[in-house]
């Protein structure tokens, strides 16, 4: 079991017990879940200025992974994605 790093609202929140098989959809669940969001979330994996949304079938680990010696430079966000109601 490993541990994942994502960042909400600004604060770094470990995720631990994240195996090769956790899909961000049980990431985005357990986030919202803990930080109170209701609306539609994503996880984006971002390096230096380059952004993208992880599929909600994506296994973050596997995907950090693959970026070798990278790795440390990579972060997770949770991303509000529920439209502006004004």
């Amino acid at each position: 079991m490993n541990e994942l790093r994502v960042w909400v609202d600004g604060k770094e929140r470990i995720i631990r017990g994240v195996s090769d098989s956790t899909t961000c959809e049980s990431i985005l669940i357990a986030l919202a879940k803990a930080a109170g969001k209701t609306g539609r979330v994503a996880l984006l994996e971002k390096w230096r200025d380059l952004e993208r949304i992880l599929p909600r079938t994506e296994k973050p680990i596997k995907c950090l992974q693959m970026w070798g010696s990278l790795q440390k430079e990579v972060k997770f966000l949770l991303r509000d994605e529920t439209p502006d109601q004004s």
